[in-house]
């Protein structure tokens, strides 16, 4: 018996072939085909033990904490980067940890050597926690639906590309205030038409000598998209700033490490004096301007953390409008501290009432408008059977996108209806090769037809064409189908909670035969419902007019 080997399967042309070896596997299409006969286990059927919100308000708050310090400032800034990649960690860690818990004769783990750098990271020290040899082998590693790659773009414009002089930014400015202006909005808020004195913020204004030099052919740079750089957390960083161990009791080594490099990395892309400076020249902005108020798209981008503070320190409104459906805990963490609440988060503008009532309840203060949803016009005739609007995954469970698929692919055989597959627009083409991969893999192994509708269609110039939506993931495309007046069930393996939806007995279904009980349900009073509660308030536009 040769049982205290595990091999980590690498890509779907992989296949086990000893029964007496330990396998495991990130491809569920895989599992299933070989569970009855290998020992193979699905990576992402091990619990992961994580509780999202805490962990991001543990984050959050060693964070400020440790900000309090002169020489650690502007360490709020990097919390996006640690969060995204401690979360992904994290679920790899506990993962393989509880595996191994459960199999203590492993002594060997073989994995392809083409793995992440996360991936590669939580091999590395968990074999030194168990005593493990780590064999790696040549084999192609497929990606996964939900992207984690080693580089991260940011919001905050390159040194190279920042305006050495204000001249520009000062005489916008000026123009800005003889026309009257009066507030900034991110250029992703929903908004259609500018009310008079409203303007898009854009950070291009920062880089507009820059712009000028490339223009004429003086300064050439191809390594940023829109001139917004792209940093590489995988980078073995010069160590300039320390984690206090006091603050961060609660982690491991390996964790403090890994959370110790990106804030070096980070800040190595980002040089305090850049940031100072940074903020300064948005303060002239915003001051010679006269803006009375900016209403920010986000709250955990380095940028728009840095817009709220500076707005907090000079009396200007801040604001947020959310993209739609938001976990309003996963949100805002950290609200009980009302020090770091007064400085980085901003005054909030919900979608509706109970999602302001319940952020108030927290001490926040908000102000419910109606969500300004742009709806297409349709025919109700000749609807097809059902669409699935498809999670291509989260941090938590990167495959999820093929777990969605065999879990539904029956509704096609067993009900006789006709399915279409839908994914949010996905710009990373790693992700969406994956994709595709899994895609023709269940095709092959489950002799179906996934019609998988191209990610770059808007959904909601779809949704009209069906009787019923699937949502795998908790989307403001939710709020377009009770909009539209469409019947949809939610079947969600996420662990989110939307306190603005909290009140309405959605359909939400437990599990796959809920899923099949629920299709074609003829009580649909929360359309109604969810309408109601969002087109009860002042509309956006009339708020800023007013």
């Amino acid at each position: 018996m040769n049982n205290t080997k595990l091999i980590i399967l690498s890509n779907l042309k992989d296949r086990p072939l000893e029964k007496d070896i330990n396998y495991l596997t990130f491809s569920k299409t895989m599992f299933c085909k070989y569970e009855n006969n290998y020992n193979i286990k699905y990576f992402f059927d091990i619990s992961p033990n994580i509780n999202e919100p805490i962990e991001l308000e543990s984050l959050e708050s060693n964070l400020f904490i440790e900000s309090k310090k002169e020489s650690n400032r502007w360490f709020v800034l990097s919390f996006k980067f640690i969060y995204k990649y401690l979360l992904t960690y994290n679920q790899f860690y506990n993962r393989l940890r509880q595996y191994l818990n459960s199999n203590g004769n492993i002594k060997s783990l073989e994995i392809s050597s083409k793995i992440s750098f996360i991936l590669n990271l939580v091999i590395d020290n968990i074999s030194q926690a168990h005593n493990i040899k780590i064999i790696k082998n040549n084999n192609d590693f497929d990606n996964f639906s939900y992207r984690h790659s080693q580089f991260m773009g940011s919001d905050i414009p390159d040194h190279l590309n920042l305006d050495k002089y204000n001249i520009f930014l000062y005489i916008h400015a000026l123009y800005l205030r003889f026309t009257n202006h009066n507030i900034f909005i991110f250029p992703s808020s929903f908004i259609s038409k500018m009310p008079f004195k409203v303007n898009i913020f854009r950070i291009s204004i920062f880089t507009i000598y820059s712009k000028i030099k490339r223009k004429f052919g003086f300064q050439k740079n191809k390594k940023y998209l829109r001139y917004i750089p792209i940093i590489d957390f995988s980078e073995k960083p010069e160590i300039r700033y320390n984690l206090d161990k006091k603050i961060w009791s609660g982690y491991r080594n390996d964790q403090l490490e890994l959370i110790q490099n990106i804030i070096n990395v980070f800040f190595s892309a980002y040089k305090y004096e850049y940031i100072d400076n940074l903020k300064n020249k948005v303060t002239l902005y915003l001051k010679a301007s006269k803006t009375k108020k900016v209403i920010l798209d986000e709250t955990i981008d380095s940028f728009r953390r840095l817009i709220c503070l500076i707005c907090r320190e000079n009396s200007i409104s801040i604001e947020f409008t959310p993209h739609g459906i938001i976990d309003e805990d996963l949100q805002f963490p950290l609200t009980k501290n009302q020090n770091y609440s007064d400085k980085y988060i901003p005054d909030i503008l919900t979608w509706n009432s109970e999602s302001a009532t319940y952020l108030s309840n927290k001490g926040l203060k908000c102000r419910p408008i109606s969500y300004p949803l742009a709806l297409y016009p349709y025919k109700p005739d000749d609807k097809k059977d059902i669409l699935v609007m498809l999670s291509y995954g989260d941090r938590v469970n990167l495959n999820a996108f093929e777990e969605y698929i065999i879990d539904i692919i029956p509704l096609a055989k067993d009900k006789n209806y006709s399915i279409d597959w839908k994914i949010h627009k996905n710009i990373f083409e790693d992700s969406n090769i994956s994709m595709k991969q899994q895609k023709e893999n269940i095709e092959n192994e489950y002799n179906v037809n996934i019609n998988l509708i191209p990610h770059d269609i808007n959904a909601s110039s779809i949704l009209k064409n069906y009787k019923t939506i699937i949502f795998t993931t908790w989307t403001t495309g939710i709020y377009e189908a009770a909009m539209l007046n469409i019947p949809f069930v939610i079947y969600t393996k996420e662990n989110e909670t939307i306190r603005a939806l909290e009140s309405i007995r959605i359909p939400v279904a437990e599990n796959i035969h809920h899923l099949y009980q629920l299709i074609g349900d003829s009580d649909v009073r929360y359309l109604n419902q969810i309408k109601e509660s969002l087109t009860k308030n002042p509309s956006l536009s009339s708020y800023l007019s007013n």
